[in-house]
């Protein structure tokens, strides 16, 4: 689909939002990517935007309300089923909040994922990044229910992250330790690289190939879901590194020892 023709498609969908579409948005979407690729997002309107979605959130009702959300993730490719949108509208102090998960926001294609952006180009034309998180806003106001910019936040294991601003296009690969990277915050903390270092190199030495392979498939089965937990619940960070740090001291002094032994 071509770009000028996403654009006239997104001002139809704003007129179904709102015959007020005049009205610009000065709020920015929160995506925060899980590393099973899946994106959770959240959209946050106040005062004047508040107004607007409010008034046709409770005239079009519901249905029709979650049917233009849908409509408009479709047309940038993404996908999330209705029941899974959630709406919060606070009249005290005007503000809605719009949260929704994006299935298979990033896909897996070999050894890399990708997330392609390319249909939201043509209205978020400038961009930064800081670490794993990115940043896009549009260079004039888009009309609701479009925000003015995008906080685009990868997951915590994301690695040799790459952007094609031609095509749009974020390209990263995912570090092996999910769950102790969501813990420690980043791939290269010492930590996490030394756990790496212990499955991929300590583990082989003494185990063996297939054994470490088998341990990676159940591994897997599970820290997804795991890592995803600590990244929505930071709270648990902290007591969570506590109860684990007897264990990383014991793995500690296991790999020096090996080390001495298969030298």
């Amino acid at each position: 689909m071509r770009p000028y023709v996403l654009v006239c498609l997104f001002m139809a969908l704003a007129l179904v939002f709102s015959p007020l579409s005049s009205v610009y948005a000065a709020v920015t979407a929160q995506i925060i990517v899980a590393p099973s690729g899946q994106a959770n997002v959240t959209l946050t309107y106040t005062y004047q935007d508040f107004d607007v979605e409010y008034a046709a959130y409770t005239s079009g009702g519901e249905v029709v309300f979650k049917a233009a959300i849908l409509m408009a993730l479709a047309l940038l490719g993404w996908t999330t089923e209705a029941n899974n949108i959630g709406i919060h509208a606070d009249t005290a102090t005007k503000t809605m909040t719009i949260t929704f998960p994006i299935n298979e926001f990033a896909k897996k294609t070999g050894d890399n994922w990708q997330i392609l952006l390319g249909p939201a180009k043509t209205i978020y034309t400038q961009w930064t990044r800081t670490g794993n998180i990115f940043v896009f806003t549009s260079a004039s106001k888009p009309p609701l229910p479009l925000p003015e910019g995008v906080n685009l936040q990868l997951p915590p294991n994301a690695v040799d992250i790459q952007f094609d601003s031609t095509n749009y296009v974020i390209t990263y690969k995912a570090s092996g330790c999910l769950i102790a990277t969501a813990l420690y915050g980043s791939p290269l903390e010492p930590e996490v690289q030394f756990l790496r270092h212990f499955r991929d190199e300590t583990l082989v030495k003494i185990a063996g190939q297939t054994f470490r392979d088998n341990l990676n498939n159940w591994y897997y089965s599970f820290s997804p879901k795991v890592a995803e937990y600590i990244q929505e619940n930071s709270w648990v960070r902290i007591p969570m590194i506590l109860l684990i740090s007897p264990v990383v001291s014991l793995l500690h002094a296991a790999d020096a020892i090996i080390e001495l032994l298969t030298d």
